[in-house]
């Protein structure tokens, strides 16, 4: 059969579709398959305009902003000190510009660009659902307490939910402003609830602010002044009644009957009690600093440099508190008062602490462990930089289990209670969620259930296991009581018999899940700490916010040095480390803000470039909208892009979306489409002018 030309470029055209198709259904879901619906079509275009000579690639308007935008990369990665990394990206964040193109090409009449449209917010609606499946099985095992995120499913909550805040924006423009039969405008309502069930269900406020300034722009749009005042009354008065809650309750506990003895509303955030005897305990209370109680009466406090989260005991009259930035401070008991002697500082990011052996073991994340040896010399101490990359630790007299990244447990063999670098062995390749020592003994917890372990001068070995306890996610134990915190809000003490052998003691419902437990003398203490989500969003206490606060504030620094082209399109955590501050562990690849990682990277040309880019963007939708705005379908559209481009511009000022390929090749497709929607309908009417 011979093939002709003709039926050559038709067959092209069909392919082109069937990608661009592919590429659309992935565009919520699936990077991997997106890219390749994306590649596909654009080689199959580059293909078609090779055999024909046809040029496809109309201009948009945004040519000088992409030329400049290639160029400061380019200029930006020529000046770094990582220039491999930096041309790498740039090359990267060029090939998703023809998204815009190849958009419009594919586009070839106003009736297949509202095919890609359904197909889009119909994929989209369909990983919305399988999403709010998930989100419902979060929900029920209550862990969105736990993690304060919603479940991970196709991608990171936090890009989820930006990805999910077009979908709303957009339904609620076409719900808005489309004029339709009732079938189809309950649809269209039906969808934008979902949409938004699932977009509350990601937990993330970085989708929830965009999708809210986009919805709010479209209403700006519409001139619907009624519901703005009515929306923003809403949002005033879910402010005055929201609220934060800190509780600390004390119940008496023994076999037969758990009673509550006294409850204490804090005035910070009660995240850990440490009980002194004789019903004093010391409360570690966040921004309220350390508090001393006794008998549910306030009889002394420390002012803490930053919230404090835990306390403890070291030795003699020594203790700790761990603060927030993983600074600790040494405090001493003078006179039945605490005073702050010290402080104790690692180099890393620490995921964890223990005392053991007289001496403070602290476990950095990237930059391994250190041990404290003496509380009234802080100098005096040891490092150990090859055991990185571990979140947990039980040190015991021989030895210490290690929870790695990949949850895989790991022991090394002590010397002087200190580490034997060559003597490390895997003990378990299970993914364990979390591991607690007691009396020589290591209780590890996954979803399989709860494992003991026995650690001996000769290495550990698995001893025995309750795998009914496989909703762990906290252990405690004081004297010969250990105690399961689950996620059903349970609280189960069990008991070791001396043959090893487990055995469930007792079993309490509380209703909640405690932010932490401990035990003294026929008493329990619970600390219960519920923050308000909305609130969080001012928050100057909530640590992801004290997290971006200091990333920015480390991007200012690395811009001061690095003013025009900044320091390259690449990972920024060398830099940052420099130009942090001491006490800023949180060690990150970007600064979780596009303005400050822009400027930073490429500079405050580059920063200009970036803001032309966006500006002409805008320019582009809102001349678009008010072209079409008594168009049927196509104005909605139009509402929506610039809606979605507003949500993506307000998400942009907590997070790096400009960076995020799945986040970023939505704004290109969105965009090539508004530019293809118009000049379709601009044919068209050119088309019945002439006739």
């Amino acid at each position: 059969m011979r093939i002709t030309p003709g039926s050559l470029v038709k067959n092209i055209d069909r392919l082109i579709f069937i990608f661009f198709l592919l590429f659309l259904v992935s565009l919520t879901n699936s990077i991997f398959v997106n890219q390749v619906g994306y590649f596909g079509a654009l080689l199959l275009v580059l293909f078609r305009f090779i055999i024909t000579k046809e040029n496809q690639f109309n201009r948009t308007g945004l040519e000088l902003a992409f030329v400049l935008f290639i160029a400061v990369e380019i200029i930006s990665a020529a000046f770094s000190e990582y220039p491999a990394q930096a041309f790498t990206n740039a090359f990267k964040r060029s090939l998703l510009l023809p998204i815009v193109y190849t958009t419009a090409i594919a586009a070839v009449d106003l009736k297949k660009a509202k095919i890609f449209f359904k197909v889009y917010i119909g994929a989209s609606l369909i990983s919305v659902l399988i999403y709010l499946y998930f989100a419902y099985r979060h929900f029920i095992e209550n862990l969105y307490g736990l993690t304060q995120s919603g479940p991970s499913i196709f991608q990171y909550p936090i890009t989820a939910s930006e990805i999910i805040s077009f979908t709303v924006v957009f339904l609620f423009a076409f719900s808005l402003n489309e004029k339709t039969k009732f079938q189809t405008k309950l649809l269209l309502i039906a969808g934008f609830v979902l949409s938004t069930v699932a977009l509350l269900s990601t937990y993330k406020r970085t989708g929830w602010t965009g999708a809210a300034f986009g919805i709010f722009v479209i209403l700006l749009m519409r001139k619907q002044w009624k519901i703005i005042l009515g929306g923003l009354l809403i949002f005033m008065v879910l402010l005055l009644i929201e609220k934060n809650e800190s509780l600390v309750t004390v119940l008496d506990y023994n076999d037969e009957s758990t009673k509550i003895i006294s409850q204490l509303a804090t005035e910070g955030r009660a995240s850990d009690v440490y009980p002194l005897g004789n019903d004093n305990f010391i409360l570690s209370d966040y921004q309220n600093g350390l508090v001393e109680i006794k008998d549910s009466t306030i009889v002394g406090k420390i002012e803490t440099p930053s919230p404090a989260i835990a306390f403890t005991h070291w030795k003699d009259s020594f203790y700790i508190a761990q603060l927030i930035d993983t600074r600790f401070l040494v405090l001493k008991k003078k006179s039945e008062k605490f005073e702050i002697v010290n402080e104790v500082v690692s180099p890393g990011f620490t995921t964890d602490y223990k005392i053991s052996n007289g001496y403070l073991y602290i476990q950095d994340r990237d930059s391994g462990l250190t041990v404290f040896r003496d509380p009234d010399n802080p100098a005096d101490s040891l490092r150990f930089p090859g055991l990185n990359k571990y979140f947990s630790i039980c040190p015991d007299s021989s030895g210490m289990i290690l929870r790695s990244t990949n949850g895989e447990l790991h022991f090394i063999r002590f010397e002087n209670f200190l580490p034997v670098n060559n003597s490390i062995s895997i003990i378990d390749s299970g993914s364990y969620d979390v591991i607690h020592s007691y009396s020589h003994k290591i209780l590890a917890s996954n979803k399989n259930g709860l494992k003991v372990f026995n650690v001996t001068e000769q290495g550990v070995k698995l001893s025995n296991e309750l795998k009914e306890l496989n909703k762990v996610y906290r252990i405690y134990s004081a004297g010969e009581k250990v105690f399961i915190l689950t996620t059903d809000q349970k609280i189960v003490e069990l008991k070791i018999e001396s043959h090893n052998q487990l055995s469930v003691v007792n079993e309490i419902s509380i209703g909640y899940i405690p932010n932490s437990l401990a035990y003294d003398d026929g008493k329990l203490y619970l600390t219960k700490v519920k923050s308000s989500r909305l609130l969080s969003i001012f928050d100057p206490y909530n640590v992801t916010n004290i997290t971006r606060l200091a990333l920015w504030r480390g991007g200012i620094e690395i811009f001061k040095n690095y003013p025009l082209f900044g320091v390259g399109d690449i990972g920024i955590e060398n830099y940052y480390r420099k130009y942090k501050q001491p006490y800023d562990k949180e060690i990150q690849g970007h600064l979780h803000n596009n303005f400050f990682h822009i400027l930073a990277t490429l500079g405050i040309i580059g920063l200009s470039v970036v803001c032309f880019l966006f500006y002409k963007i805008i320019k582009i939708n809102l001349h678009i909208y008010s072209s079409v705005k008594n168009e049927k379908f196509l104005s909605s559209y139009a509402l929506g892009a610039m809606g979605s481009f507003s949500a993506f511009l307000v998400s942009g000022l907590t997070e790096l979306n400009f960076g995020d390929q799945e986040i970023i090749t939505l704004v290109w497709f969105i965009t090539g489409l508004n530019i293809a929607f118009y000049k379709l309908y601009s044919a068209e009417v050119s088309s019945l002018d002439q006739k």
